[in-house]
């Protein structure tokens, strides 16, 4: 009991720990290629499917032994669990990463991948005979891990996101699918189930409770610009050609390799360059194209472009200089094997934006920059095991952007 409570308390606190996503993203960030990422992927879209089928050929296989109730006891459980997921998802706005740029705007905590993994895991617990119990919350914990990792590794969740989700779901799923008493069982999954049809309820009618995320876009901007602004302006040079016409925003593709943004005199006094875009979502190269940034011919750094709209910031040092016009470079490199033709258009643009960030956000601008040397070049590990440390103690101790602002 003790320790479930204690679960609890960590997961809903430490979706408020902000410092700790901003230090995870950076080293992620400066660490992540196109290996990775399409391997955080993999994981993600296999965990549900896998884990769902493991825990329907154990219950299947265990239903006699334990006999109907104890099985309709699990399965009732495991279903409360998943209300509480989703109930929390419609209530709690928190923009995932890259998505900033919407404010508060998504469903990012909880992690529904990480939730869901928890939930299977203790259930499986519960069905099998209790020798195994040891072995079994240790592979539990080191699932977790893995699904928390990647789902942060590939840009769907911070990392509070996933610690807080494991703490909530840990918590809960020790009370209401491991606890020795049937009718504290039954309480706990009656309660969290009638709590849980509220807050869809709450949801329904339009109440929305807002969680703090990490980056600089919650700032208001020193200058904001709309890319189809600057094309019927003149102010892009280069192979620019307007997106479709849409009601949301206003978009420009980039079909070569490089093309260049003038801004305007007064944009000055900067520290932080917001752009948002997407890849193109065909080819070959479609999930392994970098954006790399210039800003008056000075190279300010590149980033691995993520399928989907998403904002990506690089630290400008130093600022921009006031009164003058400003040209900003963007260069969308193919990470293809030498000899095959890249891909055109390579990337849309929606949106430029500058800020004049704190300090915190500016060295994390500059951090990630500075750990960049090219494709698939491993960075940052250190930072990262620690992340995954952090992970391990806490799972083992118990439509504007649909593709981005919503999702598991």
């Amino acid at each position: 009991m003790p320790l479930a409570l204690a679960l609890l308390v960590v997961g809903a606190l430490v979706p408020f720990w902000t410092g700790l996503d901003t230090g995870v993203a950076t080293a992620l960030e400066s660490w992540r290629s196109c290996r990775t990422d399409r391997l955080a992927e993999v994981v993600s879209d296999w965990t549900r499917p896998a884990g769902i089928g493991l825990l329907v050929a154990v219950l299947l296989a265990r239903w006699r032994a334990l006999g109907t109730g104890r099985i309709i006891d699990l399965v009732l459980a495991f279903a409360a669990g998943a209300l509480s997921i989703e109930a929390l998802k419609r209530l709690l706005e928190r923009a995932r990463p890259g998505a900033e740029f919407l404010g508060e705007l998504g469903d990012s905590f909880p992690s529904g991948h990480v939730g869901n993994t928890v939930l299977a895991g203790l259930a499986l617990v519960g069905l099998l005979p209790r020798r195994y119990s040891a072995a079994l919350a240790c592979t539990v914990g080191a699932g977790t891990t893995v699904v928390a990792a990647a789902r942060v590794a590939s840009g769907q969740h911070w990392a509070s996101d996933v610690l807080g989700s494991a703490g909530l779901l840990g918590g809960f799923g020790t009370l209401a699918l491991l606890h020795p008493n049937p009718r504290h069982r039954r309480l706990v999954t009656t309660a969290s189930a009638v709590a849980a049809a509220a807050l869809l309820g709450a949801a329904a009618l339009g109440l929305r409770l807002r969680l703090p995320g990490a980056g600089v876009t919650g700032e208001a901007p020193l200058a904001y610009h709309r890319a189809g602004d600057l094309l019927a302006a003149g102010a892009l040079r280069g192979p620019w050609a307007a997106d479709a016409p849409d009601p949301r925003r206003r978009s420009v593709w980039l079909s070569g390799e490089r093309g260049e943004m003038v801004l305007p005199a007064g944009d000055g006094g900067a520290a932080v360059l917001r752009i948002v875009s997407r890849p193109h979502p065909g080819g070959a190269s479609a999930h392994c194209r970098w954006l790399v940034v210039a800003v008056d011919g000075r190279p300010v750094g590149e980033r691995l472009l993520r399928m989907g709209w998403r904002a990506y910031s690089v630290a400008l040092a130093p600022p921009l200089a006031a009164g003058v016009e400003h040209v900003v470079t963007l260069a969308v490199r193919d990470g293809l094997p030498d000899g095959r033709k890249p891909d055109a258009p390579r990337a849309a643009f929606s949106e430029l934006s500058l800020h004049a960030a704190a300090g915190r956000e500016a060295a994390t601008a500059r951090a990630v920059d500075a750990g960049h040397g090219g494709c698939d070049k491993p960075r940052a590990v250190a930072t990262v095991g620690y992340a995954l440390v952090a992970s391990v103690d806490v799972a083992t101790h118990g439509h504007l952007m649909q593709d981005v602002a919503r999702g598991p």
